[in-house]
């Protein structure tokens, strides 16, 4: 089951009853929790535990992002007063895990794959790392990061987009500290997810500048971005071609894997200035077959 929630997209192997919410400015947070039993969402800063029959709770009245622990038991979450805490989906008290000095801000927030761990985005744009179990854990500085990050299957390794001083793929080695630019592209890149079987990695690039205009008027055009796959075992790197989606609107907006790393779940657009619109189509990871595969996964 796949789901959608203001441009961001998730997929999900939930329960035998299927949520629909329909709510503007609502985010998935991170598909199945506890047991499978329903969905964590973030609505207008609310924190919201949503169960398969429709009803659901409030967990935190002020929350900026957050992800749901590998088990689906504890859910981390940051707040406008730039503290990340864990608590427990089930409900109870909140642990503080951290809080950010005057001036800095949380970017991504994400669990290490054995739910001890916590990655952030936070003090001067660095990558930290930090223990969830024991009180006073003083986080670990991984360096300089940002575009957000993607953690391996095995919990080893971290990838993210990089721009400076080349375009590429940057994987960080977590144990060492090590960091390995694994592919080089000659245009912007700007997200990218291991697949959840650690062989590939998926990844948005510019392939269209915005057109230069004759004069100092502004252009509203954005980049066209689309998506791109890279193998770990091969290290070759090609295209995923929309051709399903309706003419003009191959513009991929956001992506996620499906949990066995044989789908891609995409929106798409176009660049148009007034109407963006939002194509949604399953893309074969095949380099073999990088055309749409299938019916369309969303309905």
């Amino acid at each position: 089951m796949i789901f959608l929630w203001h441009g961001r997209i998730t997929f999900s192997t939930i329960m035998r009853h299927a949520i629909f919410i329909a709510l503007v400015g609502t985010t998935l947070v991170a598909g199945a929790a506890a047991g499978d039993s329903g969905l964590l969402v973030e609505s207008y800063g609310k924190l919201l535990f949503v169960r398969a029959d429709g009803t659901g709770r409030v967990l935190s009245d002020s929350t900026n992002s957050a992800a749901l622990s590998p088990d689906g038991q504890t859910v981390a979450f940051t707040t406008s007063s730039q503290v990340l805490s864990i608590m427990s989906v089930a409900g109870g008290p909140t642990k503080q895990i951290v809080k950010l000095p005057a001036g800095s801000h949380f970017g991504q927030i994400g669990w290490m794959k054995d739910g001890r761990s916590l990655l952030y985005e936070g003090e001067g744009g660095h990558l930290f790392i930090i223990l969830t179990s024991q009180d006073g854990s003083i986080p670990r500085d991984l360096g300089p990061w940002y575009q957000g990050f993607s953690v391996s299957p095995d919990g080893s390794a971290v990838v993210h987009a990089v721009n400076s001083p080349v375009s590429g793929l940057e994987v960080l080695d977590i144990p060492t500290g090590r960091r390995t630019l694994i592919h080089k592209t000659g245009k912007v890149v700007w997200n990218a997810k291991f697949a959840p079987d650690g062989q590939w990695i998926a990844y948005e690039m510019t392939f269209r500048d915005p057109p230069r205009t004759k004069n100092d008027e502004p252009d509203c055009t954005p980049p066209s971005i689309g998506l791109r796959l890279y193998s770990m075992r091969t290290k070759a790197d090609a295209a995923v071609t929309i051709s399903a989606a309706p003419r003009d609107w191959n513009n991929v907006k956001s992506f996620d894997w499906s949990p066995d790393s044989k789908r891609l779940a995409l929106t798409a657009g176009t660049t148009d200035c007034d109407y963006p619109g939002s194509a949604k189509e399953g893309a074969d990871p095949s380099f073999g077959r990088r055309n749409v595969a299938g019916a369309r996964l969303f309905s």
